[in-house]
């Protein structure tokens, strides 16, 4: 009831706190879809796709893609293009499920392969 509920936002306040200092409210949501050169149609059940999305110590961002281990595609954002880097553990996946596609797991705390990093 009402306690869960105040357990809950206190628990999420200061995140949500930091959250509004390192990104001003904006009235719509940004997004930016961009060229791959990886396609998903061979995808088969069981196969792990991870996303590694990171801050480069010069400005902007680096994303690279995993496929079962073995990275698949890479961006390279410049600095204009990337969030803020104290706004990066707050990004949110998003994932489009078409064709035969029913349901998705999402994994956290997974180790990201050594070439990824």
């Amino acid at each position: 009831g009402l306690e869960a509920c105040e357990t809950a936002f206190n628990s999420v306040k200061e995140n949500v706190e930091n959250l509004q200092l390192a990104m001003p409210h904006k009235t719509k949501s940004e997004v930016r879809e961009i060229d791959s050169f990886w396609t998903n149609e061979g995808l088969t059940l069981g196969d792990r796709i991870g996303v590694l999305f990171r801050p480069k110590a010069t400005g902007g961002a680096k994303m690279r893609i995993a496929l079962n281990g073995v990275v698949v595609a890479q961006h390279d954002f410049m600095v204009k293009d990337s969030p803020p880097a104290d706004t990066f553990c707050y990004l949110t996946p998003v994932v489009r499920l078409s064709g035969t596609g029913k349901s998705v797991r999402i994994l956290r705390d997974c180790k990201p392969p050594a070439e990824m990093l």
